[in-house]
């Protein structure tokens, strides 16, 4: 598996943003009122509309601008690892690692630390790769 890089950004207009990158070739996956991603050549892009309401989630919310965020897609052991690392630095986890769905075929994990400059680093794993952009 190649890591597949994942990107996450405001728009104030997600409409228009939409058909811009529809109009490049990039196909749009999973999508709420509020934000949708798309498939980014390869890559995982989650673009949000700006003005959303955001709710407290594990140490994100309003004023905490969880959506300012980039991150990477491992497999499952990288990712395990790497969460291990994060331990034994006692990195500050700003989302908690969680898994869902362990055993099936999607099952998922993710968690977000802050890095130095309050930039959240989100690392994520699919047990099914495309399920980083096929479409909910």
């Amino acid at each position: 598996m190649t890591d597949t890089f994942h990107l996450s950004f405001w728009t104030d207009d997600l409409a228009k943003t939409k058909h811009f990158y529809s109009g490049i070739g990039c196909t749009v996956g999973r999508e709420r009122e509020t934000w949708f991603d798309l498939d980014f050549f390869g890559h995982q892009v989650t673009i949000h509309q700006a003005r959303q309401p955001q709710a407290p989630v594990d140490g994100a919310g309003p004023g905490q601008r969880m959506l300012d965020h980039f991150g990477v897609i491992l497999d499952k052991q990288r990712w395990l690892t790497l969460l291990q690392r994060f331990a034994v630095l006692n990195v500050e986890f700003r989302v908690r690692p969680k898994q869902s769905k362990i055993g099936q075929a999607d099952e998922n994990g993710k968690f977000v630390v802050k890095g130095p400059d309050g930039v959240g680093l989100e690392f994520k794993y699919y047990a099914n790769e495309s399920q980083s952009l096929e479409r909910a």
